[in-house]
């Protein structure tokens, strides 16, 4: 949700940070799948803790209609409905 915040102008981090934090997380569920242990290493919490911040941030700076349509966006992508908005765009 974060992302989709961002992108309508609510606060900002690179790019790369939520490609490290999606990556950070498929780490901790590959971990829970082998150990049914939830877990986030060292190595990983940084990143998502970045991102915990900036959304933070954004819910206490962005307007509820705002919030409510980065929740829409996140949903239709979580349903299938819309295409990963992690995809890095084409160089031009």
């Amino acid at each position: 949700m974060a992302y989709y915040l961002q992108r309508m102008g609510f606060g900002e981090v690179p790019f790369e940070c939520y490609e490290h934090a999606e990556a950070a997380f498929e780490n901790a569920l590959a971990i829970a799948a082998k150990s049914a242990k939830w877990t986030v290493s060292e190595q990983d919490a940084p990143v998502i803790e970045r991102v915990l911040a900036l959304h933070d941030q954004q819910l206490s700076e962005a307007p509820m209609h705002r919030v409510v349509e980065a929740d829409k966006q996140l949903r239709q992508f979580l349903a299938g409905e819309s295409a990963s908005p992690l995809v890095r765009p084409s160089p031009k």
